[in-house]
């Protein structure tokens, strides 16, 4: 068991960047939740949480604009 600075319990381990990828686009985990041991790793993380910000812009803009297309209305005069 490691303690980090804030005395609470923490694991150091190695995941894939695959698995990782998959954490922070399912939004199991955020790259704020991570605390890197080497600036490779920190690059690494750091590239991955821009991808998935771009995907969920991407994917928002994309619905956005499927919804925000004017549809035409037809009204009808009633006496």
């Amino acid at each position: 068991m490691i303690y980090n600075r804030e005395n609470k319990q923490s694991v150091q381990l190695e995941i894939s960047i695959e698995k990782l990828a998959y954490l922070i686009e399912s939004g199991a985990i955020c790259a704020g939740e991570i605390r890197c041991l080497t600036a490779d790793s920190k690059q690494q993380v750091s590239a991955l949480c821009l991808s998935s910000c771009a995907k969920n812009i991407s994917c928002n803009i994309a619905i956005f604009n499927e919804f925000s297309q004017a549809q035409p209305i037809s009204l009808k005069k009633t006496l």
